[in-house]
């Protein structure tokens, strides 16, 4: 499959890239297009923290682009700080997904729980309320064993190794970090937020891309009662303030660069204009 960007990657390959991939926000989907995009010898393969570890940091400095959920702090790794970016989901959306997501895969232990009995019980209500936050402020830790990051419970893994500030605490992190990321893509506006994503590294936004890691139609039949729907917003509280405060973000950015084409394009006519002016001559 041909790029789906122009060949105009020069600085992004040198900075590096990492899209620190939030389970079920649209993240296999654009993983697919930056594999499409650049040289397969730049893009990292990995895609869990712990195959991340495992490759030798020789071969690591090969790699410019890294996709994969390996939460913050990859910089640890790989000796570099690389350009940061993510994207993010409706909270109530994304928990749904993620839940049928489950229901697909035929090892998982929770698989054969229903909706309701997901949503109560207390050992799941714990690992996957407010996810989205605690993505963003879950961090490395160079000093863990590869052998103890088991994926399916990874991000919990890294929460039990250092003191875990409050859940405001971590709203404020998550906001303060996502500030700092050079992209930040909103699922719900998935083709707006690859024309940022291009606009910003003048790159060439695809006009097609693969839907990648959807559910069957039956499943999107999913009845969803009121008392269900009030305990998935009650868990992702967080995650709405934070979902809000990145489409926010999302949006400030995007009039910003249209206010800068904007700049631009009247600072042209008006030279345009005066170049045109009878009795000017041309150079």
């Amino acid at each position: 499959m041909k790029s789906f960007f122009a060949n105009q990657t020069v600085d992004l390959l040198e900075s590096g890239f990492y899209f620190l991939h939030i389970p079920k926000t649209a993240g296999t989907t654009f993983g697919a297009i930056l594999k499409n995009t650049f040289p397969p010898e730049k893009i990292c393969p990995a895609h869990h923290l712990q195959e991340l570890a495992k490759i030798p940091a020789c071969k690591l400095g090969d790699y410019r682009v890294f996709r994969g959920h390996f939460y913050y702090g990859i910089e640890k790794i790989l000796g570099f700080k690389p350009i940061y970016g993510t994207f993010l989901r409706e909270p109530v959306a994304r928990y749904i997904s993620n839940f049928r997501h489950i229901q697909r895969t035929p090892d998982h232990p929770d698989r054969h729980l229903t909706l309701k009995q997901f949503v109560s019980d207390p050992h799941i209500r714990a690992r996957s309320a407010n996810y989205q936050t605690r993505s963003l402020v879950a961090e490395i830790q160079l000093s863990m064993s590869v052998s103890e990051l088991e994926p399916r419970y990874i991000l919990q893994t890294l929460e039990k190794s250092v003191p875990q500030p409050g859940p405001r605490e971590k709203l404020e992190l998550a906001r303060e970090r996502l500030k700092s990321f050079a992209f930040v893509g909103v699922a719900e506006e998935f083709q707006s937020s690859l024309l940022q994503f291009a606009e910003s590294f003048r790159l060439k936004c695809p006009e097609t891309y693969p839907i990648l890691n959807t559910v069957s139609e039956e499943q999107k039949n999913l009845d969803i009662s009121n008392e269900v729907l009030k305990i998935v917003q009650d868990l992702n509280q967080f995650d709405f303030e934070l979902y809000n405060f990145a489409r926010a973000l999302f949006q400030e950015r995007v009039q910003k660069r249209q206010a800068v084409v904007s700049k631009k394009l009247n600072t042209f006519a008006a030279a345009f204009s005066w170049r045109n002016k009878p009795g000017h001559k041309k150079p």
